[in-house]
């Protein structure tokens, strides 16, 4: 590096830190509304509250986690291999009573037809 180059960034970084200050002090001048002072006491409690996280904490809460959803899909699975049986027998039911149906069907027309065939035997012997 040259010196020239050297000093051109030495005074970009002066800029740079002369605009931040100018921007600090027109923050501290503005008068903070209470929706401000609301979000920065927020925001306090936030960064309080992940300060005291840590790996051991994160890895135990992703673990019981992990457990809970594994025990939910366990209970998700049961619950669907219980409805299914439940429609297995549903649809073995509607297959008997299918069958029942077309045997009451056959019944019926037995009946008519011996019906039919009594009347006929009945009319014959009244004409005889």
């Amino acid at each position: 590096m040259t010196t020239g180059t050297i000093k051109d960034s030495k005074q970009q970084l002066v800029q740079a830190f002369q605009l931040i200050i100018r921007e600090r002090k027109k923050l501290e001048s503005k008068i903070a509304t209470k929706p401000e002072e609301a979000e920065k006491a927020k925001n306090q409690e936030i960064l309080t509250a992940a300060s005291t996280y840590t790996v051991d904490i994160i890895v135990k809460a992703l673990a019981d986690l992990q457990l809970g959803f594994g025990s939910i899909i366990n209970a998700l699975s049961e619950k669907l291999a219980q409805d299914n049986s439940k429609l297995d027998e549903l649809n073995q039911a509607i297959v008997i009573e299918t069958k029942r149906l077309q045997e009451l069907q056959q019944i019926r027309t037995v009946a008519y037809t011996l019906d039919i065939f009594t009347q006929e035997h009945q009319e014959k012997l009244i004409i005889l």
